[in-house]
This record gives structure tokens, sequence and C-alpha cells, in this order.
């Protein structure tokens, strides 16, 4: 039975590329149904998976390498023997001529021996020589990481078409997709980069920008395991670090940790995570979106933050309107210096200006007709949510309000 998690088939692919990279093959390993295949720098060739991808959750790292080892081995060798034999000469040296050859051969051996092992005039020290890298095996690996990368894009593209015409994302859909939670605060405050409140929702090396998600209380998130499965802290400060208006921070989820997001209880757990950071870090704005890992266009809008209705409103037109593809705004409210930049244009604030006059009611009625639900208390922050089904509820709520603010396109 094919395995449900399209995550699954990545890290067996990754391990088996590495191995056949290592064996001195090169080509794109990819999984179809229940074969593995080896295809590109020589001919194609298969191998039955056996039903790794059904059991993989359950086995050991070693037994996991072990496994795809053999795969990468199977492949190899199958190619190898497909290969067409290397014509042999009929042709029989003279018997004369192999004893010369011998002793050709053993004076030459002679001659170098002593020119390695005896010291030379001037340079006492004996040369060595550094050895140098398997060019098949790097070319190979780096060949097969490029036609990966290239898939996942197809495939993200792919379900963001879907997305776009209203479809509901599924697990199997999550190849090529990072999910982002951006957090503001005043600009006044110091970094959030390495925040102590990051400390219970991130576990990172002293320094490091990646680490393990690991706040308890989403444990389907946190629970998640395998490679590239890591969460990803940057400096979102708008307009830039340097002059800070807001002092900004983003956390990017990868691997295995972005399947629950295509889940329905996931994305409420992604929904509490959100929240929660943003209490903590005593956050202002904020939005949880997801997009394509090679794109900056935001997609699968879940939740946004912002200081009353109107504010709500802004984040929700600033990091779905702004970022949509093609943008949602006028270009004067999002271009900078002639380039397309909403972060570095002032284009939230611009929202938040336009907005402030918007009641918790109307802002209520606008989003109603997508699913969207805001919630908050009167003087404090408030919240937008959109339900799992019909991933692009949040794109056409914000292009409503954007209509509704006057600073939509037409």
């Amino acid at each position: 039975m094919p395995a449900a998690d399209p995550e699954v088939y990545r890290e067996i692919e990754t391990l088996v590329a590495e191995a056949v990279a290592r064996f001195g093959a090169a080509g794109e390993v990819r999984i179809v149904a229940d074969q593995i295949y080896l295809e590109g720098y020589g001919p194609p060739t298969s191998a039955a998976l056996g039903g790794l991808d059904a059991h993989w959750d359950g086995l050991a790292p070693e037994v996991r390498q072990r496994r795809t080892t053999a795969l990468a081995r199977e492949l190899v060798q199958k190619r190898r023997a497909s290969l067409p034999p290397t014509a042999r000469r009929s042709f029989k040296l003279p018997g004369f001529v192999a004893p010369l050859v011998i002793l050709a051969l053993a004076g030459v051996a002679l001659w170098f021996a002593r020119a390695w092992l005896l010291p030379q005039r001037g340079n006492p020290t004996p040369t060595t020589t550094t050895p140098t890298p398997n060019p098949v095996a790097s070319v190979g690996a780096d060949a097969y990481e490029a036609e990966r990368r290239a898939r996942a894009e197809r495939v993200c593209q792919a379900t963001r078409s879907r997305v776009m015409r209203g479809a509901t994302v599924g697990p199997t859909d999550v190849e090529g997709w990072v999910v982002e939670l951006v957090l503001l605060r005043d600009g006044s405050s110091g970094d959030l980069t390495f925040d102590p409140g990051l400390g219970p929702f991130v576990a990172r090396r002293p320094g490091a920008l990646s680490g393990r998600f690991v706040w308890p209380a989403a444990e389907d998130i946190s629970g998640a395991e395998g490679p590239s499965t890591l969460v990803t802290v940057a400096d979102a400060s708008l307009p830039n670090p340097q002059q800070p208006k807001h002092r900004g921070v983003s956390l990017t989820f990868s691997g295995r940790y972005v399947a629950p997001y295509f889940k329905d209880e996931g994305r409420k757990s992604f929904v509490r995570v959100a929240a929660a950071l943003a209490e903590r870090l005593g956050a202002t704005h904020g939005a949880l979106y997801a997009r394509c890992a090679e794109s900056s266009t935001h997609h699968l809008g879940a939740w946004f933050l912002g200081p009353g209705p109107g504010g709500a409103a802004a984040s929700l037109v600033y990091w779905m309107g702004a970022f949509a593809d093609p943008p949602q705004l006028r270009a004067a409210l999002i271009r900078h210096d002639g380039v397309v930049s909403p972060e570095a244009s002032g284009t939230l604030g611009q929202l938040e200006d336009a907005a402030k006059d918007l009641t918790k009611p109307r802002v209520a009625k606008l989003i109603g007709s997508d699913g969207g639900m805001i919630g908050g208390h009167p003087d404090g922050p408030h919240a937008i949510t959109f339900p799992f089904k019909d991933g692009n509820r949040a794109a056409r709520a914000s292009r409503e309000l954007a209509r509704e603010l006057g600073v939509g396109v037409d």
C-alpha cells in the first residue's frame, strides 16, 4: 500500500540518491507506486520498494539506512549490468613480448619507488597528495537535489492552482510547501530573533536560526520528525531591521511540520501556536499562512492579528493582498523606488490608516461570506480566522476588504 505521507517518499528518495552517489553513479531517484526508479546519466533502472514506504515510520534510523543502501546497490548493479559489454580484441601478443613487457613495467615501478621514497635535494620533506573528491558522486547528489526541488515546486504550483479555485487541500498535497507565522510588535523593542519568549516553542543551539519545534501543547506538530523537518527563525522587521517601525520575527516550518497544516485538526493546532506565541511576545500584528518554498506568494491564510477590528482587517489585507499574485492592492501602495516591496513601502501602516474606522460588526459582515470570523476584547487585539475547508477563503476576503477600503485594484 502506498504511503499516505509524501514526506516518506521524499526521505526514501533522498537516502537512496545519496547512496547511489556513494556508489559512483548519478541520476534522479523517484518513487512511483511500489517501484523506485533511477533515471538520467545512464540507462533507467527500477527496483521494488518491498513495502518499505508502508513500514518507514516504524523503522530505526540504522535500518532505514541499510534498506535504502540495499535499494541503491540494486539500482546501480542493474544499470551496470544493462550497459553494452566492451568489445574484446581477438589479437594475441606473441609469446616473447609478454616477458619484455613485465621487465619494462618492473623497471618503471622501481624508478617511481626510488623517486617517492628517497628525499629529493633541497626538499627533505616527502611530498604528499590531497585526495580529490569523487566528481561523479558530487555531481550526482547536486543534480538530484536540483531536480527534487524543481519537482517539489511543480507539485506546489499545481496545488496552488487548485487552492485558488477554492479546493480543500489534504495531507497528500504538502510537497513543496512551507508554513509561515509572522509576528510584529512596537519598533522600539529589541530584536525578536532570539527573544527569550521563543524558548518554550523553538529549541536551538546558541546562535542558530533553525531548530526543532517543541511546544508540548501542539504535539501533532512538535512530534514530527524527519529530514529537513525544521523551524527557521528570521528577522521580519518593517520596513527593515535597521530602521524598524515594527520589530518582527518569522517562523518558517518545513519538512514534516507542514503536514498538520493540511489537516483540519492540525490547522487548529497551528492557530493555537500563533495565538500563544503572539501573547508571549506581546505582538500587535501577525499572520499565519502557507506558501510554496520557492515563492513569496501567500496562500491558505488561517489567522490574522491586529490592534482592534481595523488593525486585524489591515493585517489580513497586508499579508494576503499585498503578497498575492497578482497583488490585490494598487501599485502606489506596494511599490518602493520603482520595485514592488510591501515591506519597504510602508503598506501595513497605510492600510491601518484606511481601516481605522472599521467596526467589528462591519468587518464580520465583510469577511462572513467567506467563512471568516473575528474575535477580541473591545480595547485589545483582535484576530480574524478562517475555517479549513476551501483554501482560498482568506484571499477572497482580503480582496473584498481592499475594495471596501478603496485600496484594491479594479
